[in-house]
This record gives structure tokens, C-alpha cells and sequence, in this order.
């Protein structure tokens, strides 16, 4: 049980800070796959889309970093909240 309650604490945590750099690369993936393929948005506008996707705007020194906590930020949420959900389900089910 204090297993969960650390999870769900740095879960929480977390959550906020990872939230807006996820948000902008799912959003600006999905607008220039869509704009590329169905819409045949401008140039421009696909390589502002990549641009903004990849965190070229931060420069060529921390763009790798964007990219990496960014990544990772992403797993920690998920095997955390994978975690807390078998937690969950075996609280739910308790074996006889």
C-alpha cells in the first residue's frame, strides 16, 4: 500500500510538468501528418509544424535534452500509471 501512495504522489507530480511539452508534440505531430497528407498545407507551414514538434525552437543545444525529457517524462507517466492500475485491480479481485 505505501508502494501505491509513492506512485500515485510522484504520478501526481509529475503530471503537470510533463503534460504541456506531450501536449505540443502530439498536436504538432498530428497537424503535420494531416496537413501534409490531406490538406497540403504550405511548406511553411509543415516545417513550422516540425520545427515546433521536435523543439527546434529551443536551439541546437537543448533540443536533445527537450527530447529526451520528453520521452521519458513519457514512460515514467505510463509504467507509473500502469503501476498504480494493477495495484488497483488487484485490491479490486483479491485472490482466494
Amino acid at each position: 500500500m505505501a508502494k501505491l501512495k509513492s506512485f500515485r504522489k510522484y504520478h501526481r507530480i509529475f503530471a503537470p510538468i510533463v503534460l504541456l511539452p506531450l501536449l505540443v508534440t502530439v498536436i504538432t505531430g498530428v497537424t503535420f501528418n494531416l496537413s501534409e497528407e490531406w490538406f497540403k498545407f504550405p511548406e511553411k507551414v509543415n516545417e513550422l509544424m516540425m520545427t515546433i514538434h521536435k523543439g527546434g525552437y529551443l536551439g541546437e543545444k537543448l533540443t536533445p535534452f527537450y527530447v529526451l525529457l520528453n520521452g521519458l517524462g513519457l514512460v515514467f507517466m505510463l509504467v507509473t500509471g500502469v503501476l498504480m492500475l494493477l495495484n488497483s485491480t488487484r485490491r479490486q479481485y483479491p485472490s482466494e
